[in-house]
């Protein structure tokens, strides 16, 4: 008979893991299969997946699902829930994507179940108690679930928050045969920052995407604009310095916030001073009105209004 003790043990290991506890664990805590069946069968305890439950007073989430998923596999929470739990830019947490090791995965309509022939110990870490790919593992696994756009965002998401680095990406590739599924979209992305230099912000990554897929030309990143005695006015997120073109992205708040658009109107007449037009998109624009933009920029590029572009030796500061 269940004890006390017994469902304080199980209490809490399920807490300690989003709610849920395996058919093992439960036994281990003193359980016999038949107190197991019983429960299950009075939706004392409710399955969540392959042998993993919950109690019936725990309520549901995502975290829970992931972890449920991660528990009947075993498996690792990977790909596009992975770029979630690291909080990559425009991940959300819905979908439950998970990877075991070959032979070993489980099939459930609410989870996406990849196989790989190894997860190496310094692939995974656990983020909110859950075991997940690290970074570098999740970007190369995005490739084979996400546009080239999105791999991008995440390696720039990743690298700007320290989390991989662009050598750590490539070597780790390498690792892999180069048909491994996604190998092609990643190295795409990589070739997207050659440079090595990953946008400010994840506005400036889904602005940098919206430009490469419609095939405008291709702007410099934080110019800095000069007046006629080589004083730096100040630096924009992009420009097109030969047609004088700057480029700055907002947030809606900077948008409609009264303080921030005074900056603006002095900036704009700052830069039409010395004959630089200022287009100015907001985050909304970028993603919600890509026509929008591609038309204005395509517009002020064609201008004949356009005068002689800044001397050659105008150059970036890096």
């Amino acid at each position: 008979m269940a004890t006390p003790e017994m469902h304080a043990r199980l209490g809490r290991l399920a807490r300690s893991q989003h709610g849920v506890f395996t058919r093992s664990q439960a036994k281990d805590a003193g359980f016999t299969p038949g107190e197991i069946d019983g429960r299950v069968h009075r939706r004392v305890w409710i399955p969540v997946d392959y042998s993993v439950y919950r109690a019936a007073e725990t309520p549901a989430s995502w975290l829970q699902r992931v972890m449920a998923a991660c528990l009947a596999g075993p498996a690792v929470a990977s790909h596009r829930t992975a770029a979630a739990l690291w909080g990559f830019s425009d991940f959300p947490r819905d979908i439950v994507e998970v990877t075991a090791l070959r032979h070993r995965r489980r099939w459930k309509d609410d989870v996406v179940w990849h196989e790989s022939v190894r997860l190496d110990a310094h692939e995974t870490t656990v983020v909110e108690g859950i075991p997940v790919t690290n970074p570098t593992r999740t970007i190369i696994d995005l490739g084979a679930v996400v546009a080239v756009r999105d791999v991008v965002r995440a390696i720039d998401d990743g690298v700007r928050r320290r989390l991989t680095a662009f050598p750590k990406i490539e070597r780790e590739l390498e690792r892999w045969s180069p048909q491994r599924r996604g190998a092609g979209t990643v190295r795409r992305a990589l070739r997207w920052r050659a440079d090595g230099v990953v946008t400010d912000s994840t506005l400036e990554s889904a602005f940098d995407a919206l430009v490469r897929e419609r095939g405008l030309p291709e702007p410099v990143r934080q110019w800095p604009i000069k007046d006629a005695g080589g004083k730096v006015l100040m630096r924009v997120d992009f420009a097109y310095p030969a047609a004088r073109v700057a480029i700055e992205l907002q947030s809606i708040e900077h948008h409609f916030d009264f303080e921030g658009r005074l900056r603006d109107m002095s900036r704009e007449n700052e830069l039409a001073a010395i004959n630089w037009r200022l287009l100015q998109f907001t985050d909304r624009d970028v993603r919600r009105r890509p026509d929008y933009v591609v038309t204005k920029i395509l517009a002020a590029l064609s201008s004949d209004a356009l005068l002689d572009p800044p001397d050659e030796g105008d150059l970036r500061i890096q």
